[in-house]
């Protein structure tokens, strides 16, 4: 029987009601992508598809490969798994005539369809939550050790069949799975290559076949929850942590060398295990527990590599410390100092005469008029006419009368009165003047387009700045202030360089490297006989010689004193962008946009080796100061540290930016620090690829990095025209 295509899956599920043999899923609809057809999801054995019919979804899986026994195999499963219950597997339901594709009944698993995270999509969103990370590495050892009570075992556990839905884990793709009623019938597939033992075959096909992928999944979060940085390193969306060329040859993994040095004991002896059980038969691989497992290396071995682990920590946190906040930066606002005189004042005492009200009581004496009655007898006539008062007579009566009469009295009453006092009062008086340093803010010039290299003179006083607008420009460190204007190049400046003590030098599109005095002077010009840009430049320790990068692939050196060109290199097949001597002066190291890093021998004139790794150019080389390791950052957005003496690749980082354009190594040689397309400096611990700090201060891509060489002060500029000085907090 012929399998359909891919696209005539697609062409038949678009008629939900003509290709379903299923009455649910006859009336259902499926998921569409953006051209309007089913939208599948295809792994190596069948395509799924999502149907739904209202509140109702499912899996409809479609098999793009087809093997003998493949309908006795689903029946088995899906009768022994209808007999048991486990809350971390899904029921299905093979229906051997289930859809119809050019006129023909092909078989289909129909399962319920899981709303949830991938495992991979899980850790990502609990990366920085250790507490998260140790429950779900709780959660996978019982999930595990369930599987093993019903003696079953999934045959492919891996990120994508691993889901997280409400925090609860299921499992599925049952096409790998074992029942004890597939005892001895063998298996058609070996799962993941990036979770599986390099030596799985079909003939390995028993309940102990998902020890070795569950161990190294539960290894790789409990790693992950120590350190977390391993997953952005190693981590490439189609595993966790772990290649199948890790598994292949353990003993010459990065990923194995770097998680036994994380500084957790019962994490390292889950490591060694896993490391073992690579070698070992399937047979012997230990279960999550590894109760049974024999390490080949003593637990006094572990404890004396963990004990070198910690104290190598210790030694690096006392020599460096990523540590820095911003002091200026250019264009920007900036601060004066001047000199102003400002009267000096004295406190005295002396006894003055001061006025004051007070209020007291006094006795008052006041006049009031006061109402009296007296009696008093008035004459009345009998008859009341005047006329006849000598004829009738008279009689008397007493009447009352009121009077008034003024009296004086006495009151108390309060009244206000000032009065004289001595007192004591403090007054201030000018005694003299004083100078004083007033800080006066101004806004302090700098470049006009993307400033491409920074750096520091010998004593690290002044920071030297090159950018696209051709001027370089020389800055005093304390102040921000520009000490000086280099304007002689007529094209892009694309590189700068300290010159022994006392000098700079630059580089430029115009063919030309400059050399000028700390104090602007321009002291030498080194041309070139050939039509071609100069994209770096780099002076070893002294000061004697310096390199440029050509964009005619080309390294050429010259002996700064005569301005002699001592030697070109060649090699490259495309242009070279970054250079940097070894401290010794013994060897330049060249990055190129071919995607090679070579080692030149200074003294026999020849390529000592090309370092390859990196799959886009490399814009970016550098040599710690101690001069073991070579450091290198491209257009791919990782960093590697390489074996400066042997060549061999020791780490490669992800430098989470899309393009890495500036490196630069501690003085102590123990971290390196990047920038690039995501405006972020970054600093990296080189013994574990661990970050251990960032800086946030530029909004475009950073260019170039410098650090002095007391480790005090540390420069960036980049392509939003910026150049910053961060010292230490």
């Amino acid at each position: 029987m012929s399998i359909p295509t891919l696209a005539e899956y697609q062409d038949a599920i678009q008629n939900p009601s003509f290709c379903f043999a299923d009455s649910e899923l006859k009336n259902g609809q499926p998921q569409l992508n953006n051209l309007g057809l089913p939208l599948p999801i295809t792994g190596g054995f069948a395509s799924v598809y999502q149907i739904t019919n209202g509140s109702n979804k499912w899996a409809i899986r479609c098999f793009l490969r087809e093997y003998a026994d493949q309908q006795s195999r689903y029946e088995k499963i899906h009768k022994f798994l209808r007999s048991i219950s486990s809350p971390y597997l899904i029921d299905f339901n093979y229906q051997p005539q289930g859809i119809r594709v050019q006129g023909k009944w092909l078989p289909i698993l129909k399962m319920q369809w899981l709303e949830g995270q991938s495992l991979n999509t899980y850790i990502k969103s609990i990366l920085n939550n250790q507490a998260a990370l140790q429950r779900l590495a709780d959660d996978w050892t019982t999930l595990v050790k369930s599987l093993k009570s019903i003696g079953i075992a999934h045959g492919d556990l891996q990120h994508g069949n691993i889901l997280v839905c409400n925090g609860k884990l299921k499992l599925i793709d049952y096409d790998g799975m074992f029942v004890p009623t597939l005892a001895g019938q063998g298996s058609h597939e070996t799962g993941h290559p990036s979770y599986q033992h390099p030596q799985r075959s079909g003939k390995d096909f028993n309940a102990e076949i998902d020890n070795f992928a569950a161990l190294a999944i539960h290894t790789a979060i409990l790693a992950v929850k120590c350190e977390s940085n391993l997953w952005w390193q190693f981590n490439n969306d189609d595993n966790m942590l772990f290649s199948r060329e890790d598994f292949a040859n353990p003993s010459q993994s990065q990923v194995f060398a770097m998680l036994c040095r994380l500084p957790d004991r019962e994490i390292v002896r889950r490591v060694m295990a896993l490391q073992q059980a690579c070698t070992d038969p399937v047979s012997k691989v230990p279960d999550i527990d590894i109760t049974k497992f024999k390490s080949n290396t003593p637990d006094w071995v572990i404890d004396q590599m963990l004990i070198s682990v910690q104290e190598n920590a210790k030694i690096r946190a006392n020599r460096f410390a990523f540590s820095f906040k911003m002091l200026w930066k250019r264009p920007g606002m900036g601060y004066v100092k001047k000199l102003k005189q400002v009267p000096v004042y004295q406190t005295k005492t002396r006894t003055v005469t001061k006025t004051r009200t007070v209020t007291r009581p006094r006795m008052v004496t006041k006049t009031r008029m006061v109402q009296k009655t007296r009696t008093v007898k008035k004459r009345k006539a009998h008859i009341p006419f005047f006329l006849l008062d000598d004829l009738f007579g008279h009689y008397y009566v007493d009447e009352i009368e009121t009077y008034y009469v003024s009296e004086e009295y006495k009151e108390s009453e309060l009244r206000q009165e000032t009065e004289q006092y001595q007192d004591t009062e403090t007054y201030t008086e000018q005694v003299g003047s004083r100078s004083v340093e007033e800080r006066i803010s101004q806004y302090i010039s700098g470049h006009e387009k993307s400033v491409k290299s920074v750096a520091f003179s010998d004593d690290g006083s002044l920071l030297i700045s090159g950018s696209y607008d051709n001027s370089g420009l020389i800055w005093k460190c304390e102040t921000g202030k520009i000490k000086a204007n280099l304007s002689f190049h007529s094209q892009k400046i694309t590189g700068s360089a300290t010159v022994g003590k006392y000098c700079f030098a630059t580089s430029s599109w115009d063919k030309t490297i400059q050399i000028w005095s700390n104090s602007g002077q321009k002291i030498r010009t080194l041309r070139i006989d050939i039509n071609s840009r100069f994209y770096a430049i780099a002076s070893n320790a002294d000061g004697t010689q310096i390199a440029g990068g050509l964009g005619q692939k080309q390294v050429r050196l010259w002996d700064v004193s005569s301005g002699n060109e001592i030697h070109c290199f060649k090699g490259h097949t495309r242009k070279v962008l970054s250079v940097a001597f070894s401290p010794d002066a013994n060897f330049i190291v060249s990055g190129s946009s071919d995607l090679s890093i070579r080692v030149w021998n200074i003294r026999q004139k020849e390529c000592k080796f090309v370092l390859y790794g990196h799959t886009d150019e490399v814009n970016i080389v550098a040599v710690s100061p101690d001069g073991k390791l070579i450091a290198s950052g491209g257009n791919d957005g990782t960093v590697f540290i390489w074996n400066a003496k042997t060549g061999n690749q020791l780490m490669k980082i992800n430098a989470k930016a899309s393009e890495v354009y500036a490196l630069v190594f501690s003085p102590d040689s123990q971290y390196v620090i990047s920038g690039g397309s995501d405006h972020i400096i970054r600093c990296w611990d080189v013994n574990s690829g661990r970050e251990i700090g960032h800086l946030d201060g530029h909004s475009d891509s950073i260019r170039g990095l410098a650090i002095s060489t007391d480790g005090t002060k540390l420069a960036s500029c980049g392509d939003d025209q910026l150049v910053i000085l961060w010292t230490l907090k």
